[in-house]
């Protein structure tokens, strides 16, 4: 690999970092109605106003934030919840004798639960206020700033971002920083800004690296390598896949996503005949059911591609069924299956997959793509399968890949 491309030199000047202010409201009409929204009961929306009040005060005023009853406590609306709510209870109580640490920890399990039950306004609101409450905790600050993301509240999550990173320089924390890093790089390429996303990604690499964070700098360079992809810079493209293969290994987590993104990858590019033996090794990997679909719909085009009509229509029956099961399907499946049966001319079923896609369309860009699709599907125009053309260095290192990821899935499977 080419190191000097992939690792710029090192900063050679001393910054000064200033700790930034941050966002902390969203678009809700007063705090906390999104909890309420989501958990309905007072409970923890009032625990959330004590924390986030207590937090945000000097350290010599709190004693004189609240004047309630002894018997200030609260119902908490699951078992798992009573500890936490309990020391929050306790603060409103007595907030002169509220402990920084303790608060943050009570209010991160709060967020925990909520965020495993799906509830992420009341993870997020509960994060954050767990970073008020240490902020010389960066891991806290970047939990707020990722699940702001996670509910497209970017400007939030930059803010927070941008706070971890210099919070975590100052206090040695070199893995929150790289994950900062890599957070800012992703909300960049979703505004559609590669070169920026790239420059964060890099920076995240860099400081993975210098620190001998080996998942961390696998993570880098597999984000990379979907912003090479996705700019159909073939060569880095394979040079950053096969890096990042290397650091993650057959049993990391993130094997399978590296696999499907790289094999995506193959299948925009024409290239079908290499991507669907890394598909079928990703198929007894993938149990959850978004993330199947989406497999199974990959699989039936690559297989429609290859003219292997039967495994086409096992995975287009299989995507198919749980794609209408779910109660918020997503379009691309729906795409993909559509192009699938267009290509093999099953034309019944080709439109039937376009018209859900379009139904299914949460923007613009998704609802053209569908038009277009359907538009194609109605005059019967075959869709064109020829693969892009690629040099041979570039063939011969995309057939090594495509071979080392399909027997990593299957060693680990």
């Amino acid at each position: 690999m080419n190191e000097t491309k992939l690792r710029p030199a090192r900063r050679k000047t001393q910054r000064r970092w200033r700790i930034p202010p941050v966002l902390t409201r969203g678009p809700e009409v007063f705090e906390g109605l999104a909890v309420l929204d989501e958990l309905p009961g007072v409970a923890l929306w009032q625990a959330l106003r004590d924390a986030t009040l207590w937090a945000e005060a000097a350290p010599e005023l709190r004693p004189a934030l609240f004047h309630r009853a002894a018997e200030t406590a609260w119902s908490a609306p699951a078992p798992e919840l009573a500890a936490p709510l309990a020391i929050l209870a306790a603060l409103a109580r007595d907030p002169g004798a509220g402990d920084p640490a303790t608060v943050g920890r009570a209010c991160r399990e709060i967020a925990r639960w909520a965020e495993e039950r799906g509830h992420l306004a009341t993870a997020l609101a509960f994060s954050q206020a767990s970073a008020l409450s240490e902020p010389t905790d960066a891991a806290a600050a970047c939990d707020v700033g990722r699940l702001a993301r996670r509910r497209s509240e970017e400007a939030r999550a930059e803010t927070w971002y941008r706070r971890t990173i210099a919070v975590a320089r100052q206090c040695g924390d070199w893995a929150t920083y790289s994950r900062a890093f890599l957070g800012l790089g992703t909300l960049y390429a979703r505004r559609g800004s590669p070169s920026a996303a790239r420059r964060f990604h890099m920076r995240a690499l860099r400081a993975a690296n210098r620190n001998t964070l080996r998942e961390l700098e696998g993570s880098a360079l597999h984000k990379l390598f979907s912003l090479a992809a996705a700019a159909s810079h073939r060569r880095e493209a394979m040079r950053l896949a096969r890096a990042a293969l290397e650091l993650y290994g057959p049993s990391h987590p993130r094997t399978p996503r590296l696999a499907h993104d790289v094999a995506r990858h193959w299948l925009a590019a024409g290239h079908t005949a290499r991507a669907l033996p890394v598909l079928r090794a990703l198929l007894p990997r993938i149990a959850d059911p978004a993330r199947r679909v989406s497999l199974l719909a990959d699989v039936a085009r690559a297989a429609a591609a290859t003219s292997d009509a039967p495994a086409f229509l096992d995975a287009w029956t299989e995507a198919w069924d749980l794609a209408r099961a779910d109660a918020d399907p997503a379009a691309r499946p729906f795409l993909s299956l559509a192009s699938a049966a267009a290509i093999l001319g099953a034309w019944e079923k080709a439109e039937s997959a376009a018209r859900q896609a379009l139904r299914t369309s949460g923007d613009d860009r998704t609802r053209a793509a569908a038009e277009s699709l359907l538009d194609t599907i109605t005059r019967r125009a075959p869709i064109d399968t020829t693969p892009a053309a690629e040099p041979d260095d570039v063939t011969e290192a995309a057939a090594h890949l495509a071979r080392d990821l399909a027997l990593c899935l299957r060693a680990s499977g």
